[in-house]
């Protein structure tokens, strides 16, 4: 069964949840409260909030790593090149490509992007 605190702010944002009652905690402590007297609840938060930059940090990292890697990917497959002339023809249709928009399939099957109906399936071509 989901806590008042899940229900009302939802499973993600229960770290926020978890901030505002830390910040109202220490509002509601009486001016004359001593640091020794609240040590533990301090350190607590200290540890908290540490816990939680490290897991920002590493967070971060894996994007960033995940974002390099579709990098990579990227121009891995747009260094091929592929070299549309005057003489260039659709392989569906068998008319010149020319200035038209233009897809093309990893075995280098150039179509007019209007003749690709799927364009993870390469057509038929006689």
């Amino acid at each position: 069964m989901l806590t008042s605190c899940e229900t009302a702010s939802g499973i993600g944002n229960k770290r926020i949840w978890n901030m505002l009652l830390r910040t109202l905690a220490l509002e509601l402590l009486p001016t004359t409260s001593k640091v020794k007297e609240i040590l533990v609840f301090l350190e607590n938060v200290l540890e908290d909030r540490a816990a939680e930059k490290r897991n920002a940090q590493v967070l971060k990292g894996l994007i960033f790593q995940e974002h390099l890697m579709v990098q990579s990917q990227r121009m891995f497959y747009q260094k091929k090149k592929c070299i549309i002339t005057e003489e260039k023809n659709c392989r569906v249709c068998r008319k010149r490509i020319g200035n038209s928009a233009f897809a093309r399939y990893p075995n280098e099957v150039v179509v007019h992007y209007y003749c690709c109906k799927d364009p993870n399936v390469c057509p038929n071509i006689d």
